[in-house]
């Protein structure tokens, strides 16, 4: 490789958008030369290694910054709660050290989120008291003795009389 292809990687790693025109012009070829260059697979591994390795490093810099400024906020937030703890309403404080608390793993756990229901039937869950559900049995055994559909001697349904599958007899 020439000196001015790793030139090349880094203009390309600094400017990902450049054209190759603008390429062209800067090292001072022909467009026609850039794309025979850039189109090379050893250059194209190269670019794609260069860039990989960008960023990574601006990923651990930008999450670096973040974390900056995160403990920033933190630091100026426990200064005004300091200098101005009498004066800050009580609901408005709750709910700062509620947020706080919940973004570093402390606050309301949740229930998790959403329920699918891969059966495809609906499931409703009512909370009902044991006496509403003793006459909610009792009035569903009704129903079932008015057609003609029998129980046992607990109450429960008897299907001895029922024909399973596959029997002929």
């Amino acid at each position: 490789m020439q000196w001015w292809y790793f030139a090349l990687l880094d203009e390309m790693v600094k400017n990902p958008t450049v054209s190759v025109a603008a390429l062209a012009r800067h090292f001072k070829v022909s467009t026609v030369t850039i794309n025979m260059v850039v189109s090379s697979d050893m250059f194209r591994a190269n670019l794609e290694t260069r860039m990989k390795n960008n960023s990574q490093y601006l990923d651990e810099a930008i999450r670096a910054q973040m974390a900056r400024n995160a403990l920033r906020g933190l630091e100026l937030q426990a200064k005004i709660l300091e200098t101005k703890q009498q004066t800050i309403p009580l609901p408005e404080l709750t709910s700062t050290v509620d947020k706080t608390l919940e973004r570093l793993g402390y606050g309301v756990k949740s229930n998790g989120g959403v329920t699918v229901n891969a059966t495809g039937q609906t499931q409703v869950v009512v909370p009902v008291s044991l006496g509403d559900l003793e006459a909610a049995r009792a009035a569903l055994r009704q129903t079932e003795m008015a057609k003609g559909i029998e129980h046992d001697a607990n109450g429960k349904l008897d299907n001895r009389h029922l024909i399973s599958v596959g029997d002929n007899g």
